[in-house]
């Protein structure tokens, strides 16, 4: 019986409860050795079965933490049969990571997105309870993919239980912890007369308690220590041990009791992966020793044998058991091992390298390919660890580096950038032949790229490319095309182009991919740049692979870009079409990691088209995958996308929120050209809320950045339009004047016609009174050939402003009303409410319509509405979201309420009215929204 815990099981039956009311959860118990996680996790388990809730179970093993996907395939075992009822992609996923197909080769998230789809397809019949103990000692391919599934935990009556050894959890964020602390001194007594009985002196077992801190385990286990004397307080305790240092001590004298053979057994068991029995055995059978050498072990109460698996008591015991041999013995036991597994799998390759002390190639090549095998598997943590122990195993120097290379190529994989310069560092240390020098300096500068944009970095990549070009031209076009993600990120285009264009001269006529990804680039830096004319041209060429090649082929930033500069040049067909191909193509993939960019850059584009509700639905998308992905390059991206479009919804809590990680994120980033956007969406934030001084003050610095960077295409952050009307309404005329005559000149530079009909409304805003109807009128011409409904609006507001102020109220009335009618149809209520003040002093009333869905629904309730308007399924929303078929309809019934819509074809209506008139068609919303 569980002593104490009333607070922890309250917590543990809540989760269970909401489950059987349809509601997920996931909870990872935190604490040290033998505090009771596993207790609690057999409460759950105890209760689960009293409901009728079928369970999962996994345990992790230290022995198992290098064999890809093992947790994984321990907890999922139950469910195989189920795989074809989730997304193929991800079922195909599945099956090659748990070694139940071939690999695919395909995007890792693919597994992730596949575990929460099988659990969920479980969770259809009955809501279930999964339970994964010890998680420390989990593989990284499995934890990953449970941490994963637990943040995007729904409505599907899923409760996710873990327990972690330790006080700091170093693996991400689960969706809630709780720290297990010891029992109080009443439990803890309580516990002791449970385990005792009336033979344990009250002193003693004072003592006891204070001397074991409480902790269960210690407390079961240290009075094994003592004498019957000592016990009823007829003798005196020696010093009270530390409680790890008696569970240790109890447990290596239970072993160190066993007979030499039984000991011997022991350790075999506590060596072998997965209690499996058969592999056990064979192994006692090779060291001459019989089955029944197990029997004292299991009549001591330190194992348990069942049908085909060996369990240990507690998780200690197998590691007592184990580390109490000689290190002679262990290998011994891991080469008996070795004989008894199957050829050529990842566990003998294991074995191996455990029995082996000194270099041998044999034993590294079964490493390496055991590495690769769980590369293809999609567990790059594993390959890593597995291509390292190879290098160290490797009696050659070239074999050492470039295993030391292969590892630190799939650490920097998952993130681990430290640990893949560890690895580069082991490699050069090496002295190996020029090419292998030179392919370490190639992967150290690409990992300082990708996690600090390291300029000198960038620099020794330009170096290392322009040594190559004489020797190995493709390599060095793809090492300048590797480099020039650096300008990307900072915004200095003239490098960018350098970059791009060495990368295009050598690869012309010997690769057509590489010099057409390198004129991609060149092309999106020139429209940057302003010179939209070199830029279309480039992009021209381009376009039949950006609109009908496989995207899968190419780094998804590079193609992003090429649909997010699509909009800065006007082409949004083109924008359209490119970014919504991406998100569909990632989608079907699900290829999580690649969708982040290609969804914020379609943000932009739904932003200025006038779609809001999908800028608000796309940049939350971008922003939670990045985060739950821990891709940190990225996140400052979708960081200030998300910030951008809170801005124009005037939530000024949430934008500044969003701001605040941004800076910190595009500060330590050294992203000028992303943080250009973070700033422009604070300074439009302070606009539309009338803080024209602060407005000011926020923007002013992007007049030195944006000329540093070369960043002359007013179109790629409009912010100048807002600076220049902040500076005119603070009465700063002489300075509004000197930026217009900026962006005067910009739009006259690249012809851009959202440029020219901004500064010509910043005209018509600073013009006199008897010059400001011209302006705004040729501003409205122009406005009316592009799909920009609120710069429009915007446009419209300033118009009725001005004409009110002249005493034209009459007049000023329509283009009031019609800003007001486009800025409550988008959600900007900020600029709603000037537009209505506006009215009221022309002495007209403004009825108000029903706010727009982007204000009434969550970003994930929006994402579920838009796709369900295009006609798909739940199952297909649910494929599409990464999310499972009852969360989605969980979400869909919420949609119905706060929409007081009664089913999908209302609800369709309801978001197309929503668009821009043009847009109306469903047809044209399914191809937007990809």
């Amino acid at each position: 019986m569980l002593v104490g815990r009333e607070q922890e099981r309250a917590r543990i039956d809540r989760l269970l409860g909401d489950a059987l009311a349809g509601q997920s959860g996931a909870l990872l118990l935190v604490g040290e050795a033998g505090i009771g996680k596993t207790a609690l996790l057999e409460h759950a388990r105890a209760a689960a079965v009293a409901a009728g809730m079928p369970i999962l179970r996994a345990r992790g093993m230290q022995t198992e933490t290098d064999i890809p996907f093992a947790g994984l395939s321990e907890l999922l075992g139950p469910l195989l049969d189920r795989l074809d009822a989730i997304p193929p992609t991800q079922a195909a996923a599945l099956r090659g990571a748990l070694a139940l197909g071939d690999a695919t080769g395909g995007d890792r998230y693919a597994v992730m997105a596949g575990v929460l789809s099988l659990l969920a397809a479980a969770a259809e019949e009955r809501p279930l309870l999964a339970l994964v103990d010890d998680c420390q000692w989990l593989d990284d391919s499995s934890l990953e993919a449970l941490l994963f599934a637990g943040r995007r935990l729904g409505a599907e009556g899923i409760v996710l239980l873990g327990s972690y050894r330790g006080g700091t959890v170093p693996i991400g964020p689960w969706l809630e912890r709780l720290e297990i602390g010891p029992l109080g001194p009443e439990e803890a007594r309580t516990l002791l007369e449970q385990a005792q009985g009336t033979r344990l002196a009250l002193p003693v077992a004072e003592r006891l308690v204070a001397g074991t801190g409480g902790n269960p385990l210690a407390l079961l286990e240290v009075p094994t220590l003592l004498t019957d004397a000592q016990l009823e307080g007829r003798e005196p305790l020696a010093s009270p041990l530390r409680p790890g240092a008696g569970i240790k001590a109890a447990f290596r004298r239970r072993v160190e009791q066993l007979p030499e053979d039984g000991q011997r057994a022991l350790l075999v068991a506590s060596a072998a992966e997965n209690g499996a029995l058969d592999a056990i055995m064979g192994a006692l059978e090779v060291l001459g020793l019989d089955a029944s050498a197990l029997e004292p072990a299991e009549a001591a109460g330190l194992i348990r044998l069942e049908t085909g698996r060996l369990d240990f008591r507690h998780p200690l015991l197998r590691s007592t058991a184990y580390y109490t041999a000689s290190a002679l013995d262990r290998r011994i036991v891991h080469r008996a091992l070795a004989d008894v597994a199957a050829p050529g799998s990842a566990g003998r390759a294991w074995h191996l390298a455990s029995a082996t002390i000194a270099p041998d190639e044999d034993v590294a090549a079964a490493l390496e390919a055991a590495g690769l095998e769980a590369r293809r598997r999609g567990a790059p943590g594993t390959a890593a660890r597995d291509l390292a122990r190879a290098a160290e195993l490797s009696p050659g120097n070239d074999a050492r580096a470039r295993r030391f290379l292969e590892a630190a190529s799939d650490a920097a994989a998952i993130g681990e950038g430290e640990q893949a310069l560890a690895y580069l560092r082991a490699a050069e240390d090496r002295g190996t032949d020029a090419f292998t020098d030179s392919e370490i300096r190639r992967r150290r500068a690409n990992i300082r790229i990708r996690t600090a944009l390291d300029p000198d970095a960038y620099h020794a990549l330009i170096a290392e490319a322009d040594a190559a070009r004489g020797t190995d031209a493709l390599r060095a076009a793809a090492m300048y095309l590797e480099a020039s993600i650096f300008p990307m990120s900072t915004g200095d285009m003239a490098a960018l182009i350098s970059a791009a264009d060495r990368a295009r001269e050598v690869a012309e006529g010997r690769d057509p991919a590489l010099e057409l990804l390198a004129v991609i680039v060149i092309g999106e830096a020139y429209l940057a740049l302003g010179e939209r004319s070199a830029g279309e041209e480039l992009l021209r060429i381009a376009e039949p692979f950006l609109r009908g090649g496989d995207p899968m082929l190419a780094p998804p930033e590079v193609l992003g870009m090429a649909g997010h500069c699509s909009i800065w040049a006007e082409e949004f067909d083109r924008a359209e079409a490119i970014l919504s191909r991406l998100v569909r193509t990632y989608r079907d993939a699900s290829a999580v990691v690649a969708l982040i960019y290609p969804l914020a850059a379609r943000a932009h584009l739904d932003l200025r088209r006038g779609r809001w509700s999908q800028a608000v639905a796309g940049a939350a998308e971008s922003l939670a995958l990045a985060e739950q992905t821990g891709q940190i390059g990225l996140l400052s991206f979708s960081m200030a996308t998300q910030a951008l479009v809170l801005a124009h919804l005037g939530r000024e809590a949430d934008t500044r929120a969003a701001l605040t990680v941004a800076f910190e994120t595009t500060e330590r980033m050294q992203a000028d050209a992303v943080a250009a956007y973070a700033i422009a969406a604070l300074g439009h934030l302070e606009l539309s809320l009338g803080r024209v001084t602060e407005a000011a003050a926020a923007l002013e610095p992007l007049v030195g950045l944006t000329a540093r960077l070369g960043m002359s295409e007013p179109a790629v952050v409009q912010w100048r339009p807002d600076l220049i009307e902040a500076l005119a309404r603070a009465g700063r005329i002489a300075e509004a004047e000197q930026q217009l005559a900026v962006l005067e000149q910009q739009a006259e530079a690249t012809g851009g016609r959202w440029a020219r009909a901004a500064a010509l409304r910043c005209r018509g805003i600073l013009a006199p009174e008897d010059g400001f109807r011209e302006a705004f009128e040729a501003a409205l011409a122009l406005h009316a050939e592009l799909p920009l409904p609120f710069e429009a609006a915007r446009t419209q507001l300033a118009y009725g402003e001005r004409l009110r102020r002249a005493k034209a109220r009459a007049e000023a009335r329509e283009p009031l009303r019609a800003a007001l009618s486009t800025f409550e149809r988008l959600g900007a209520a900020a600029w709603g409410e000037r537009a209505v003040a506006e009215l009221r002093a022309t002495g007209s009333a403004s009825g108000r319509r029903a706010e727009p869905a982007s204000s009434r629904l969550t970003p994930h309730e929006l994402q579920v509405a838009l796709l369900v308007t295009q006609g798909m399924t739940n199952r297909e929303v649910a494929a599409a979201l990464f999310l499972s078929p009852k969360t989605i309809e969980y979400h869909l019934g919420q949609i119905y309420r706060k929409l007081d819509v009664r089913g999908r074809a209302q609800l369709a209506r309801l978001m197309t009215m929503e668009l821009p008139e043009g847009e109306r068609d469903p047809d044209v919303l399914a191809d937007a929204l990809g």
